[in-house]
């Protein structure tokens, strides 16, 4: 048994695969050309509705063969399969078609705004902060210092003026 949910933009299609439990079969997995027909890439979970099964992310608008590997070493198509193909050892497996509905309309979504950590919002505060200390540490600093005097003891100030005599 097979059931799909498309995603909102339209580019993938999560595959559920279902395989009816039995006395001879107790586990497995599901292979096909999306996993390079890799054992156990893909394993079956049984269910509380008396089902193994596993979901796959696939590509939408396409066709995929696969079939259920049982742990017992069968091979089994899905009998609710979308279609049935004949490979090359003259062997049926089955095929998911993960093509579009008519009616199907893909969701537009605004693009992401950066989100601003609380980091970031601390570390600047921070960085204010500190820019504000400097600034008033200048200013203290400045208004303490007395002014400077030459060795005769008049302020630097007076050095352009002319001597009186």
């Amino acid at each position: 048994m097979l059931t799909r949910t498309f995603s909102t933009t339209g580019t993938r299609t999560q595959v559920t695969f279902k395989l009816k439990i039995a006395d001879n079969i107790s586990g497995g997995s599901v292979v096909g050309d999306f996993n390079n027909w890799t054992p156990g890439a893909n394993k079956l979970k049984a269910d509380k509705s008396g089902y193994l099964t596993t979901s796959i992310s696939l590509p939408t608008n396409q066709r995929f063969v696969f079939k259920f590997l049982t742990t017992g070493g069968m091979w089994l198509n899905d009998d609710a399969a979308d279609d049935y193909h004949t490979n090359e050892w003259g062997e049926s497996n089955s095929i998911v078609d993960t093509t579009l509905p008519a009616n199907f309309s893909a969701v537009k979504t605004a693009p992401k705004k950066k989100a601003t950590t609380k980091k970031s919002a601390v570390k600047k505060v921070a960085t204010k902060k500190a820019a504000a200390k400097k600034v008033a540490k200048k200013k203290t600093a400045t208004a303490a210092k007395p002014a400077k005097t030459k060795k005769d003891g008049k302020p630097k100030s007076e050095k352009g003026k002319k001597k009186d005599k």
